[in-house]
């Protein structure tokens, strides 16, 4: 009875153990994600650029016609340029390929905080992976440099990684993420637009070295439908990475601070044998900012 009784306290201290660590390990976590998420409104052109610039929608005249449509329906006129926004997600992942539609969905939130004077962007999420296990990790782009990172249960390392191709597909990622802060898509000293259709125009950016297109869709009402580029790096579960086309798809617009944005986005890998849609996500709140955001 006594040795069962000391077992017994070993292992509840042991499991003690195992919570505090974890609990420590998920403070230090966001406490590293929120480091991040503050640099991507550093910049040394950053918050005074933003407050002394307006949008001037004649200025954007000699844009392509469905970029035109595009900014004449989610900005008005006089709207101050945005230093940026945080977004409160919610919604489904994969993180195995399959054929079937419906198999390996796992929940997951998040949160992003992302630039919209620069190319950055920080998005951080909590997959709900197994019954009280979760993995956490997130996805940067910041100073030109791409990041993934993810732990189980924001303490055992995962994936780790950042190279040129990472950097790239971040820059394609932010591109195509910048309907949540219209005043992005204006041509920039980084962006660049070039006509295609009549519904349709290709978004080059250029940052840190690196070069990126992504063709945009746009309804007769000047919505975003989606946007594809051909070559995006995919980094599977096991490690293995390939170029592959890629797509996103928007839905849902709605007025937020006085400007249009889509609430649902649904990304997919367009191998050239099937398509695999790997994210869903649900905009739950967003917060236009020209000031620094503050920490939750």
């Amino acid at each position: 009875m006594f040795t069962l009784s000391v077992f017994g306290q070993f292992a509840a201290a042991f499991a003690c153990c195992i919570v505090a660590f974890v609990l420590w390990s998920r403070r230090a976590f966001h406490k590293a994600v929120l480091h991040k998420a503050k640099q991507t409104f550093e910049s040394p052109a950053t918050a005074d650029h933003a407050k002394a610039r307006r949008v001037s929608l004649a200025t954007t005249q000699e844009l392509p016609e469905p970029v035109q449509r595009y900014l004449r329906y989610s900005l008005k006129e006089g709207q101050p340029f945005l230093r940026g926004c945080k977004l409160e997600q919610m919604g489904q992942i994969r993180l195995r390929v399959t054929r079937n539609p419906l198999e390996g969905w796992l929940s997951l939130k998040a949160e992003q905080w992302m630039s919209a004077l620069q190319p950055a962007y920080v998005w951080s999420a909590a997959i709900s992976w197994l019954p009280l296990v979760s993995l956490q990790g997130y996805d940067a782009c910041l100073h030109g440099r791409g990041e993934m990172c993810w732990k189980l249960m924001a303490a055992v390392p995962v994936v780790k990684v950042s190279s040129d191709a990472i950097s790239t597909a971040a820059l394609i990622r932010f591109v195509g993420e910048c309907a949540w802060c219209p005043t992005a898509l204006l041509p920039s000293d980084w962006l660049r637009w070039e006509p295609v259709s009549s519904d349709s125009a290709t978004a080059v950016v250029k940052h840190a070295g690196h070069t990126v297109s992504a063709t945009f869709s746009f309804n007769a009402v000047g919505q975003i439908t989606s946007i594809t580029t051909a070559e995006r790096v995919c980094v599977q579960a096991n490690g293995t990475a390939s170029f592959e086309k890629w797509s996103a798809h928007y839905r849902r617009w709605e007025e937020r601070s006085g400007m249009m944005v889509p609430l649902e986005g649904e990304a997919v890998w367009n191998f050239a044998d099937h398509d695999f849609s790997y994210v869903k996500l649900r905009v739950v709140s967003i917060e236009h900012v020209t000031e620094q955001p503050v920490d939750r």
